[in-house]
């Protein structure tokens, strides 16, 4: 994953006079979903954090590039694009995280394998919790449709391990 920018557009039918662009490129064979589906997903969930209004007449363009998986590749991608941006010095409202999760044989899993997500029956999801407003910014599912009371579960569970994964990250981080 990479972040270029905040750099000035080079088209100007993308510059807004107030805020950054935001621009996402997704490249990947991805089980369920197309690379534009995906790109938009990345792009409001990830545009939904960033300050985008302290870089007017600008672009922040991330590319993911998956070059091998063994499941949860969405929700990857979404982390570590969250962490290009770190390191890029964007900033952001929050740090929003997505684990991947999986209904299958009637119980959640998360960080599913490739395995586990192409098996018969199962229910790829990913839920973007946001740490700072404990609310959800966008959710993703793959397949059928998903029973209310199992989405709020993934909910639950996809706020909390993303709490553990941002604790994870400062302490790495912190030293």
């Amino acid at each position: 994953c990479a972040v270029y920018g905040p750099a000035s557009s080079r088209h100007l039918n993308r510059d807004h006079p107030a805020r950054a662009s935001l621009s996402v490129v997704f490249n990947s064979q991805v089980h369920g979903a197309t690379e534009r589906e995906l790109e938009r997903f990345l792009g409001e969930t990830l545009g939904s954090c960033i300050l985008s209004e302290r870089y007017p007449r600008s672009v922040i363009e991330i590319v993911v590039q998956v070059i091998t998986s063994d499941g949860g590749v969405v929700g990857t991608a979404r982390n570590v694009a969250v962490l290009a941006l770190m390191d890029a010095g964007v900033e952001m409202s929050s740090c929003p995280l997505a684990p991947a999760c999986v209904f299958l044989g009637g119980g959640l899993r998360l960080v599913p394998s490739e395995d586990e997500e192409r098996r018969q029956g199962s229910m790829p999801l990913v839920i973007v919790a946001d740490n700072a407003k404990e609310g959800v910014l966008g959710s993703l599912t793959f397949g059928s449709d998903i029973e209310e009371e199992d989405y709020y579960n993934a909910v639950k569970a996809s706020q909390k391990a993303s709490k553990a994964v941002l604790a994870f990250m400062r302490m790495a981080i912190e030293g």
